[in-house]
Formats: structure tokens, C-alpha cells, sequence
């Protein structure tokens, strides 16, 4: 995939990250507590994963997403104030080949989208790894793409629950965990 396409297809999922909700709202909720539950073991867990297509102008095939915040928040010193979860994005379109970016809400990843970085990362308890990854080609600093994204797909699909720590800017390399067992195939890449 070219530099020029993951800045596209970069700025089109953050700019849908920031415009979905990341809460139900209050009516929702409401509607969701007064519903009858049959038998609790029946009763399936709620995913944090959120699954969403988009059209690629250019070609004309559909880019299929998934999108999954983190468990956890982390609170970051001043220029960056605040806690902030992280995010992680899975795309896929009509080649076989996964891409996986991670993104924070506001901060500086330091790696550069010339030369890769080493990003830590722990799936379920399994001993942590390095995975290696580039900055955004348009220099953004809150995004990162993992080089080898079918690798770390084939990893997340076993997993439930992953960590990944990666180098910020006068931050140290904070640890982001996501709940990643309710992941679902179907969902993301739906039958052609």
C-alpha cells in the first residue's frame, strides 16, 4: 500500500473515530437496562469493536475496518494534558494483505515515517515481542502502522486480550491494553 494511500485512508478513519461515539447515549442505555435477559450464560459480553466500510474513490473497491479503543486510559504531562485512551485499526480491501495502525488521541509517538521503530507488544500472556513499525507519511505524530500487518492479524485473532507499548515524547513508553477476544471475523471482512 503507498505512503500517499495509508495518509488517505489514515485520515479518513481518524476523522470517523473522532465523529463515532464512544459511549452509548442516555436513551440507548435506558433501552438496554429494560430489556429482559433470558438465562445469563446465554448472555454475551458487549464488544468494544466497531466495524465499518468505506469506498476507495480511486478504485472503487470497498476498505473494510475495525476499530477498538483501549481498556485503559493513560494521563499524559503538559503540552498533551489529560487522560486519553488509544486506538487500534485493523483495514483490509480487496488484496489479502491486513493493515493495523495504533493512534493516540493527542501526544507524539516518536517514530518516523522514514525509518521503522520497535513497538513492544504482548498478546494475552504470551512473552512480549517487538513489532516493527513507520510513522504516517503525512508526519503525523499520533499514528503509527505496523510493517507487518498479517502477522500481527493472524496473532489478534488468537488472542483476548492484547498490550502494546510504544515510545512518546517525554512520556516513556506507556502500556495501552485492549479487550480483543470479541473480535470478529464476519463482521470485519463480511462474505464477497
Amino acid at each position: 500500500m503507498t505512503k500517499k494511500r495509508l495518509s488517505a485512508i489514515t485520515a479518513i478513519l481518524l476523522s470517523l473515530i473522532a465523529c463515532s461515539p464512544k459511549a452509548p447515549d442516555a436513551n440507548t442505555q435506558a433501552a438496554a437496562n429494560s430489556s429482559p435477559v433470558a438465562d445469563a450464560a446465554e448472555v454475551k459480553p458487549e464488544s468494544p469493536w466497531y466495524y465499518f466500510t468505506n469506498e476507495d474513490k480511486m478504485s472503487g473497491d470497498m476498505v473494510y475496518f475495525a476499530n477498538v479503543h483501549s481498556s485503559n486510559t493513560v494521563d499524559f504531562a503538559f503540552p498533551y494534558n489529560g487522560e486519553q485512551t488509544a486506538s487500534l485499526t485493523l483495514t483490509s480491501d480487496s488484496r489479502p494483505k491486513k493493515s493495523v495502525m495504533f493512534s493516540i488521541e493527542k501526544g507524539q509517538i516518536l517514530c518516523q515515517s522514514y525509518q521503522d521503530c520497535l513497538v513492544q507488544v504482548r498478546f494475552d500472556d504470551s512473552p512480549p515481542g517487538y513489532y516493527k513499525a513507520v510513522g504516517s507519511s503525512d508526519q503525523s505524530t499520533t499514528t503509527i502502522h505496523f510493517r507487518d500487518g498479517d502477522k500481527f492479524f493472524k496473532e489478534l485473532q488468537k488472542a483476548k486480550r492484547l498490550r502494546i507499548s510504544a515510545e512518546m515524547y517525554q512520556e516513556g513508553s506507556p502500556v495501552f491494553e485492549f479487550d480483543v477476544g470479541t473480535f470478529d471475523l464476519k463482521k470485519f471482512l463480511p462474505k464477497k
